[in-house]
């Protein structure tokens, strides 16, 4: 699994850790349209979202969730790019 920095909500003292369940290669290639993260707190909630790529756009779609991080706008980075989660509506956004 990719350990990666966030995401950092607005009100969580600590960023938790994410996992990405997809190799890196197939990350790094672009042979990817599907995403489940793992993100959780030391002693805290666990939370699994999975993320899609829209076809019509460099949007994430959040397909799930099983916890949200205080309705705060919290970041993903991995390597150079930043992926946005939004409280409403919940997507993922790349940063151009």
């Amino acid at each position: 699994m990719v350990k990666l920095n966030g995401p950092r909500a607005e009100y969580c003292e600590e960023s938790p850790y994410v996992t990405l369940d997809t190799p890196e290669d197939n990350f790094e290639n672009g042979d990817y349209d599907c995403f489940k993260f793992h993100t959780s707190h030391v002693g805290d909630h666990v939370t699994t979202f999975q993320v899609k790529l829209d076809p019509f756009n460099d949007n994430w779609l959040l397909e799930y969730i099983t916890m949200r991080y205080n309705n705060a706008v919290s970041c993903l980075k991995y390597k150079q790019r930043e992926y946005f989660v939004n409280s409403t509506p919940q997507t993922f956004m790349m940063a151009m």
